[in-house]
């Protein structure tokens, strides 16, 4: 008698959707008419009350599962289930409220291949809705862990195609507990264990500006962009103490910068330049001058801002 052997995916796309009955059915449309076929598409449906389940049980390709939760637990609680789900060799994001451009997937497969020491590959993202244009990112290693400082244009989580491999050899899973930031800590995460990133430097996926888009909300997530944020100092400047890294941490959020005490800001801006007497790469490979030119930008903004506190033309809290 033959064994049958199981054939499994290559790619495994987890799609988390809550309560996205606009748009789902775009969005699996987009992934199953990918050129590249030799996919599974996990549907994690984190509690959705509208008509989402509907529409995707509708849905009869075999490539498609399904998996409900009766409560919902927030995108990264979805993301993580879905990773643990996954059985492709390769595991691809996507966001409920996008569309696949149709060989992104033969794209990143490619590339993949092509690179094995890569552990996660994104790409450009071509905005569409509200607001129109493209929004890229470095395309290579060094410059992509930089950016993980700021937090900004590094790997845009629905592009990602990453190595399963690689989360299965180091235990790397999704932190509910950073909600809205727990994409920057995977990849924060990843970088700890010595993963390589990489962008294409192409649109690679349709991204949906819309006014019920979840979205990072910094003074709400302010505790959490720290958290990540003090991580990424610890890696690049592992001499700061921890109290250190708290204290200089918002003075180096470029967007949307939190309130911060004159305490803060004298304090802050020490820290700066004893940061910017930092010379050594660190063992994540991140560019040092690319790093300490955003640095130097941060201390040029802050040195501005103690200078008008000390002639008395901004008072700031104490």
């Amino acid at each position: 008698m033959k064994l049958r052997v199981l054939e499994l995916p290559r790619i495994s796309v987890v799609l988390p959707v809550y309560n996205a009955e606009k748009y789902i059915r775009e969005c699996i449309d987009s992934v199953l008419n990918q050129t590249f076929t030799d996919i599974e598409l996990l549907v994690i449906d984190d509690g959705s009350f509208d008509a989402t389940p509907s529409i995707v049980q509708s849905v009869s390709d075999p490539r498609l599962r399904y998996f409900r939760s009766e409560r919902n637990a927030g995108t990264a609680s979805a993301a993580r289930f879905g990773y643990g789900v996954a059985s492709g060799e390769f595991i691809a994001n996507i966001d409920a409220d996008d569309v696949a451009l149709p060989d992104r997937l033969d794209l990143q497969y490619a590339f993949m291949k092509n690179f094995p020491d890569i552990t996660v590959v994104g790409g450009v993202l071509e905005l569409f809705g509200d607001e129109t244009g493209f929004a890229a990112a470095p395309a290579v290693d060094s410059q992509i862990k930089m950016q993980l400082l700021p937090g900004t244009a590094n790997i845009y989580n629905p592009t990602a195609l990453i190595r399963k491999a690689f989360l299965d050899e180091h235990a790397i899973a999704c932190e509910p507990e950073l909600k809205g930031a727990f994409d920057w800590g995977f990849w924060v995460k990843i970088m700890l264990h010595g993963g390589k990133f990489a962008n294409l430097e192409r649109p690679l996926l349709k991204y949906r500006s819309h006014p019920e888009q979840q979205s990072r909300n910094a003074e709400i997530m302010r505790s959490e962009f720290a958290q990540v944020r003090c991580r990424v100092l610890e890696i690049f400047y592992p001499d700061l103490s921890a109290a250190e890294r708290v204290l200089v941490e918002p003075l180096l959020q470029w967007l949307d910068p939190p309130p911060i005490s004159v305490h803060q800001l004298i304090g802050g801006v020490e820290i700066l330049d004893k940061i910017l007497r930092f010379k050594e790469v660190s063992f994540a490979g991140e560019d040092r001058g690319m790093l300490r030119r955003y640095v130097t930008k941060c201390k040029a903004e802050y040195d501005d801002v103690l200078e008008q506190v000390r002639s008395g033309t901004i008072v700031a809290a104490s």
